[in-house]
């Protein structure tokens, strides 16, 4: 399958679909957590540093396991579950992976403040990991999973042009986004959430890649 197919897919919808609106009740309800939270200084960064990094990676997952094996153009593959009892803690093993890569992005001088180009990371990464897993069960050699000039090329120019068009999609959306949920930093929401749909594509093409090596 093409990336195209992919993402035309009904299982990839339907995971497209759950991964946004997961994302959009953790990013509403988290943005109220933090408004009751603000005079807890020490409770407020735990919570923003850890639980909602920690939920964000959750949906990642959780987008991840629903589109397989089409993520990767394939129909036919081991099942899931499957994959995650064939090793030991192997959904840990996922959940620290798309956790900890936030933390150790946002280190990276300008790039790390940038969450368009923080997803496809860790989508990249997350899918590379369940691949591996596949490729074990399926006993294949010869895979390689660094990404093309081309794909990395094409994440770097894509990340420019949504995080533009989230900022502009923040800026006229952010009054309505307020007004609707009763909160005061409805931009930030509207941004993540249009970044995060924005990059899925890129996620999909780089999987597709793993899988047409197959």
């Amino acid at each position: 399958m093409s990336a195209l197919e992919i993402l035309l897919n009904g299982n990839v919808i339907t995971a497209i679909l759950a991964f946004t609106l997961f994302s959009i009740i953790v990013e509403i309800i988290s943005r109220k957590i933090l408004n009751v939270l603000e005079d807890v200084s020490a409770t407020e960064w735990m919570f923003e540093k850890i639980f909602i990094p920690l939920f964000r990676a959750l949906g990642l997952m959780l987008f991840i396991l629903l589109a397989y094996p089409v993520l990767f153009g394939i129909a036919d593959a081991p099942p899931i579950t499957e994959l995650l009892t064939s090793g030991s803690d192997r959904i840990n093993t996922l959940i620290n992976i798309l956790f900890v890569l936030p933390l150790l992005f946002s280190m990276i001088p300008v790039f790390g403040g940038m969450p368009s180009l923080l997803l496809p990371v860790q989508g990249i990464a997350g899918s590379t990991l369940v691949f591996s897993w596949m490729q074990a069960a399926l006993h294949l050699d010869n895979i390689h999973y660094v990404p093309n000039v081309m794909v990395i090329a094409f994440i770097i120019l894509l990340a420019i042009v949504s995080h533009t068009f989230a900022r502009w999609t923040a800026l006229h959306l952010s009054d309505r986004v307020n007004r609707f949920f009763h909160i005061d930093d409805g931009q930030k929401i509207v941004y993540r959430i249009v970044v995060m749909a924005a990059q899925l594509p890129v996620i999909l093409i780089y999987t597709a890649g793993l899988g047409s090596q197959l």
